[in-house]
């Protein structure tokens, strides 16, 4: 079996910035978790930050390009 990394809130996990989980209503996904190995990381949570947290976004690209050092992840000082 394969295996799968999904992210924690995606699998049901309060993990989110804001201490909830994202709902998923999608057969496709269903039929993921159902026949795959399914293992679950929040790499906020994995990195150390905290439950509820301030919220951020990817500023001047995508991940990749937070990765190659050509865009930054801007937090947000607004309290949970």
């Amino acid at each position: 079996m394969t295996q799968i990394l999904v992210s924690s809130c995606l699998l049901g996990c309060a993990v989110r910035y804001n201490g909830t989980d994202v709902e998923v209503y999608n057969s496709d996904f269903d039929w993921l978790v159902e026949t795959q190995e399914i293992v679950p990381l929040c790499p906020e949570v994995a990195a150390g930050l905290p439950i509820p947290r301030a919220p951020a976004e990817i500023s001047g690209g995508n991940g990749a390009d937070i990765l190659a050092g050509a865009a930054r992840v801007i937090g947000s000082e607004k309290k949970i």
